[in-house]
């Protein structure tokens, strides 16, 4: 009997963990879903206000998402979940759209690109702007900064060409 309590709890705490770290949030109307809590108020409200901007006058929607962990998933198939819950096709067929993902425990991040825009904004220059701009202030734990600065050139790189 205390074999069967035990197997029925260990299966209760497998399941239970394994729903956690399915657990993918869904769409919202913002484009600015800091579900890590690691992003200043009033900087948040200032980039909701940038990228909402920015989809109107160039029909591109740049979304920011910030997450505590990903509970063990590797962050590509996290992205990839994401996306299919926002109603994406994933790798961003024919889409004017860009993600920046930061995965705080994981102290990782992913900008991922549609590919109408791959031509403006290339592998390489993604590279550039996670190693050379993100990474220095995520080091630093200023993920406020880091996003923003992320934001910026990924804006200036899709204005400018």
């Amino acid at each position: 009997m205390n074999k069967k309590i035990a197997a029925v709890f260990v299966l209760s705490v497998f399941f239970a963990g394994t729903a956690w770290a399915a657990q993918i949030p869904g769409r919202t109307n913002f484009l600015v879903n800091d579900y890590a809590g690691v992003l200043e108020p009033a900087a948040k409200a200032q980039l909701e206000k940038t990228l909402d901007d920015f989809k109107k006058s160039r029909r591109i929607e740049l979304i920011v998402t910030t997450v505590s962990s990903t509970e063990g998933m590797d962050p590509d198939t996290f992205m990839k979940k994401y996306a299919k819950k926002w109603r994406w096709i994933w790798p961003f067929e024919s889409d004017r759209r860009v993600h920046i993902a930061l995965f705080v425990r994981e102290k990782n991040l992913r900008i991922g690109v549609g590919r109408v825009l791959e031509k403006q904004l290339p592998p390489a220059e993604v590279r550039r702007i996670i190693v050379q701009l993100m990474v220095p202030e995520l080091v630093q734990k200023r993920y406020t900064a880091a996003v923003n600065a992320g934001v910026k050139l990924v804006i200036a790189n899709l204005e400018n060409n």
